[in-house]
């Protein structure tokens, strides 16, 4: 599922749609995992320290958009991932 097919089904204004996917094309995606060490966010040890790192480099964000595509951008990975799964059995 893609970030538009996701804002879709989500009912999400099409101006906040538009801000979303703009917003994914400047986000450096690799960089901002690397820099975060977002593969500690799983653990609900980490949820708090994670969270403000990712709010700190995502700065500024007074609208949430940056941030909502940020979890709009994970949720096309993990869908790919199932995807890819189901394909394989």
């Amino acid at each position: 599922m893609t970030i538009p097919e996701l804002c879709n089904l989500l009912e999400i204004p099409t101006e906040v749609k538009d801000k979303v996917i703009k917003h994914k094309r400047s986000i450096d995606f690799n960089a901002l995992k690397k820099d975060l060490e977002l593969i500690k966010m799983p653990n609900p040890e980490f949820w708090e320290e994670s969270l403000s790192r990712l709010k700190e480099s995502l700065a500024p964000d007074e609208d949430g958009i940056r941030i909502l595509t940020c979890c709009q951008h994970r949720n096309e990975i993990a869908v790919f991932h199932q995807n890819q799964i189901a394909d394989f059995r």
